[in-house]
């Protein structure tokens, strides 16, 4: 054999191999500075077409990207940035969901004041959140702090996306993805330092304030010990809250995956389902993530993490991760959960079959569950599989009635 047809030969085996190894790498999701080139081609993450890219600076950035889908359009946010408007019109529609792909790169966007979602489409389709309605899109490594009570009058309420759809577009079809994103609210977010230093301030101005009423007969005492008691009990309550399906980071998760995310909002659903991180699952994953705010349901179906689980058509699940059902995996909640019926330390309620592994909830529960308080309730026909997982360091047997 000559040297031309050794090279021939050897190219030929690189070649195969390659190939295989590449029809053979299932679609993996990770974290950290993104995908490399053979995860990126199993997920279908760039369509064909060269990709537009959009760099984010400004708080006018951010608003223009309101009024479209953006398939085949990244996003870039390159800085901080602050928002003081008390309206917020959510980035995508029911009639104009957002397609795109947008990338936090670890920074943060800030809403100081009380906010409200708005909508000027069709309100009960819509989704309410900083993103309105995604579909087959991605977010990746953003962070919100909400330094106000952010509300809704509708249903589908969460602070980063109100609703995650699914649609099968030309160049990208299957289910949307949240990976590595945070909601923070501002009494989480002030460090003990400052919260100490604004009491000690507080409190001169409160004995300077009293000097001044007593001997010079000023008819305002100015700040009040109780009063500074109320402001850090308000602080503590900042809040999202919505009708129908309200979550700390989604509202509604209709078809998608939420990977190494996390919220500490709490959260009031003034109707049924509301969730520590989601609202309602219909078809979806929830992987290495967590919430720690309060949850309440006027209604019915709270739980720490989630708030209903129905679980539909899964095909786009299977297609493009391999599993067979709604799985929750290695997930937490530690906050206190309250509803008027079926309420759970980790879900509400579950209408079908799904798998939840490794994961724990510790929050206190009310009304307690009838097996124990790591799941309000679920459909007797479709028992949940349980692998691993904790109530206040307690293993969780759903077989065993609560004492």
């Amino acid at each position: 054999m000559n040297r031309q047809h050794f090279l021939f030969f050897v190219v030929l085996i690189l070649f195969v191999s390659t190939i295989n190894n590449v029809s053979a790498s299932p679609p993996i999701i990770i974290s950290g500075d993104g995908l490399n080139e053979k995860q990126i081609e199993s997920l279908g993450l760039f369509p064909p077409s060269p990709p537009k890219m959009h760099f984010i600076y400004t708080e006018n950035d951010l608003k223009a990207m309101e009024y479209s889908r953006y398939p085949e359009n990244y996003f870039y946010l390159m800085n901080d940035i602050e928002i003081t408007d008390a309206v917020w019109m959510p980035i995508g529609s029911a009639s104009e969901p957002f397609s795109g792909d947008f990338y936090g790169n670890n920074n943060t966007i800030i809403l100081k004041n009380d906010v409200t979602f708005v909508s000027l489409g069709n309100q009960n389709d819509d989704g309410y959140g900083f993103f309105g309605n995604i579909e087959c899109a991605r977010i990746y490594d953003l962070n919100l702090v909400f330094q106000g009570n952010v509300t809704s009058e509708f249903s589908n309420t969460g602070a980063l996306v109100g609703k995650v759809g699914f649609n099968d577009y030309e160049y990208r079809s299957g289910l949307s993805m949240v990976i590595n994103c945070t909601v923070q609210s501002e009494s989480h977010t002030i460090s003990k330092e400052k919260k100490v230093g604004e009491f000690i301030r507080n409190a001169i101005n409160c004995i300077i304030q009293s000097i001044k009423h007593m001997f010079l007969g000023e008819k305002k005492a100015g700040i009040s010990i109780e009063n500074m008691k109320n402001d850090m009990l308000q602080r503590k309550e900042i809040a999202i809250s919505g009708e129908n399906n309200v979550g700390g980071l989604v509202g509604n998760l209709a078809d998608g995956h939420i990977y190494n995310c996390s919220s500490d909002f709490s959260v009031i659903a003034k109707k049924d389902n509301a969730g520590g991180l989601v609202g309602y699952i219909y078809t979806g994953m929830v992987e290495n993530s967590s919430a720690s705010g309060s949850v309440e349901a006027k209604g019915e179906n709270a739980g720490g993490l989630v708030g209903y689980i129905q679980l539909g058509n899964a095909s786009s699940l299977n297609d493009y991760l391999g599993y067979p059902n709604i799985t929750i995996t290695n997930s937490s909640a530690t906050n206190a959960v309250k509803s008027q019926g079926h309420a759970g330390g980790l879900i509400g309620y579950i209408s079908n079959s799904i798998v939840i592994e490794n994961s724990s909830a510790s929050g206190p529960v009310d009304p307690p569950g009838k097996f124990g308080n790591f799941i309000g309730g679920w459909n007797e026909e479709h028992k949940p599989e349980v692998i691993s997982c904790f109530y206040q360091d307690e293993e969780v047997d759903l077989t065993a009635p609560s004492s």
